[in-house]
């Protein structure tokens, strides 16, 4: 007779593309956007254009008021962004610095907030986002409106957040 054998995979183990077995959960504060979970995107303001299928151009000059923007595909992803926004400590009423990582793998500092108050336009499901040059003096404190800080770039989903430390709150929420 032939023992029967056993084996044991340890938890968060990758066996090939898109397979993982183990724990995948995301941190509480970490907030990823795959192009299947917005229904609409775009882009305000003269220096950041929506390129369609995920991806937005940045250019030079762009202040930290222009952004490019998402809509949440369903009440439930705009509620699980909300959550980690709020899990990282932050208040939905303003924007804060995060880390962002890329499709391409690049990975900058975004402003970024969550429009999920709606106080003053309705919009009630949207992310809104600018990529930051951190070179740029003061980019932390600077007046959003004025200070063209936007770093230049073609950004494309997916991307993952992670917030920036230590904290930096960016002025209101854009929304």
């Amino acid at each position: 007779m032939v023992a029967p054998y056993k084996i044991q995979v340890g938890s968060g183990i990758t066996v090939g593309t898109g397979i993982i077995i183990g724990d995948t959960a995301i941190p509480p504060s970490t907030v990823v956007v795959q192009p299947w979970y917005i229904t609409n995107e775009g882009s305000h303001g003269p220096h950041v254009v929506s390129l369609g299928g995920g991806s937005w151009l940045v250019s030079v000059g762009a202040t930290l008021s222009e952004n490019l923007y998402f809509e949440a595909a369903t009440l439930g992803t705009l509620t699980d962004w909300t959550s980690r926004f709020s899990a990282a400590g932050f208040n939905t009423d303003y924007s804060y610095a995060w880390n962002a990582t890329w499709a391409s793998g690049q990975t900058t500092v975004v402003r970024m907030a969550i429009g999920a108050t709606g106080t003053t336009t309705g919009d009630v499901n949207l992310m809104q986002v600018i990529p930051v040059d951190t070179s740029i003096t003061g980019w932390e404190t600077s007046d959003p409106y004025t200070t063209p800080a936007g770093a230049p770039g073609v950004y494309s989903l997916p991307v993952t957040f992670t917030p920036y430390s230590p904290t930096v709150q960016m002025g209101n929420s854009w929304i």
